[in-house]
């Protein structure tokens, strides 16, 4: 079952979102990948996917977790998603402590496959980058000594 979702899809529609909103920054996709993982992004949203086959389902689903950004503000969530009898990916993401909306999309082109750089809007997976601190020593006291303290900028 997990083959038929496995690949790129294009959002076509959203139940609170109009195509103009969702394709705000660039296309609507959700990206599938047979490893459990995936991408997706709409709006200014984007996320990584982590997928299992939806055990308290009594159709054949999958259900995710999910994590990524909203304007570069952390953002994460659950939701699902199955093919239905007309090969649209159908299903709903939730926001943690916010919006939620049904989906429904449709299967990119083969040569628009998972993983993609050509077609996504998807930026490379990277390590967290700590914030850089530029330190300057100042003298303490009367000027006498040579004692220094360390003072951090932002």
């Amino acid at each position: 079952m997990e083959r038929d979702l496995i690949g790129s899809w294009r959002i076509v529609e959203m139940d609170v979102w109009d195509l103009d909103a969702i394709e705000l920054v660039g296309p609507a996709l959700m990206q599938v990948h047979s490893d459990g993982h995936g991408e997706f992004g709409f709006i200014a949203v984007q996320g990584q996917l982590d997928w299992k086959q939806d055990p308290g389902s009594t159709s054949e689903r999958i259900a995710f977790t999910w994590e990524g950004d909203d304007e570069g503000d952390r953002v994460s969530g659950r939701g699902w998603a199955s093919v239905n009898d007309a090969d649209h990916l159908i299903g709903h993401i939730y926001f943690h402590l916010g919006d939620d909306s049904g989906f429904r999309a449709v299967r990119e082109p083969k040569a628009w496959g998972p993983r993609s750089t050509t077609t996504t809007r998807f930026r490379p997976r990277s390590r967290p980058v700590a914030p850089r601190v530029r330190l300057s020593l100042i003298p303490i006291g009367n000027g006498e000594s040579t004692d220094t303290t360390a003072r951090s900028y932002f």
